[in-house]
């Protein structure tokens, strides 16, 4: 196996088998999140249990994948990392903890490797791959438009905290969105916008991590309601709108790579 392969197969396990336990035993975060987050952190373990299942699949057939597949499999990787590092940074000192920061040291560095390889398949598959750019347009504007938003959101959010002299429950998230995915996504939607080769590429993977947080975020409010407690409907209505767009995108480009 190639040293991608097994930094994929490892981190997909250890993400599987994290969330796994994480799901039948929610316990885990008793004392390190907040209560009314722990039914939001299951919803985010079941996308994250699918999610790294994709991840393992990907791993075993790694040699046969078209670059679309590997580049599906980077945006999963980003997903992890990202999901992973909240926990971590976030100090859930729990029995997963040194789970954490493994998955999200095998996410960072296998999203290298992965990258690279990546970067290979495509040069192979470029002389029988067309880009008609059908949809550029439509992603690019989705990318933007989830700049913007979020972008207006979790400024303003951070700002009331500064202003009020208080501490944030969600620093971490405001940290990774504003300095690293954003950005990504606002690069994403620049290439595709001007229709260059590497936009569409650079779109698979942004769209990949829309959908997935996006659906963590649903799931994390549907297991609130089966739960008992109250769902926050602005997050439903917005991510619920996020996911099933960064779907149908996910759905539509597929033809064009």
């Amino acid at each position: 196996m190639k040293k991608t392969q097994i930094i994929l197969l490892c981190a997909g396990i250890l993400a599987f088998i994290t969330a796994g336990i994480s799901i039948v035993n929610p316990d885990v975060y008793q004392n390190f999140v907040d209560p009314d987050y722990i039914a939001e952190s299951i919803g985010q373990d079941i996308i994250t249990l699918i999610a790294a299942g994709f991840v393992i699949i990907i791993s075993l057939c790694f040699k046969k994948a078209s670059s679309r597949l590997r580049l599906t499999g980077l945006g999963l990787l980003i997903y992890l990392a990202y999901a992973y590092a909240i926990y971590a940074f976030g100090g859930v000192y729990n029995i997963l903890f040194f789970n954490y920061i493994a998955i999200l040291g095998l996410s960072v560095f296998g999203s290298f490797y992965l990258a690279t390889d990546s970067l290979y398949k495509i040069r192979e598959e470029e002389g029988n791959t067309k880009h008609r750019g059908k949809f550029a347009k439509t992603t690019a504007v989705f990318l933007s438009v989830t700049v913007i938003l979020l972008g207006m959101i979790w400024i303003t959010s951070a700002a009331e905290h500064i202003t009020n002299h208080t501490k944030a429950r969600e620093t971490v998230i405001y940290v990774l969105d504003l300095s690293l995915i954003l950005p990504l996504f606002a690069v994403s939607a620049i290439t595709l916008f001007r229709r260059k080769t590497e936009g569409w590429y650079l779109g698979v993977v942004t769209m990949v991590k829309a959908l997935t947080i996006g659906l963590s975020i649903v799931t994390g409010q549907l297991v609130k309601y089966f739960r008992g407690l109250e769902m926050d409907w602005f997050l439903v209505i917005l991510f619920g709108t996020f996911t099933i767009s960064a779907l149908i995108i996910n759905i539509i480009m597929k033809p064009e790579l």
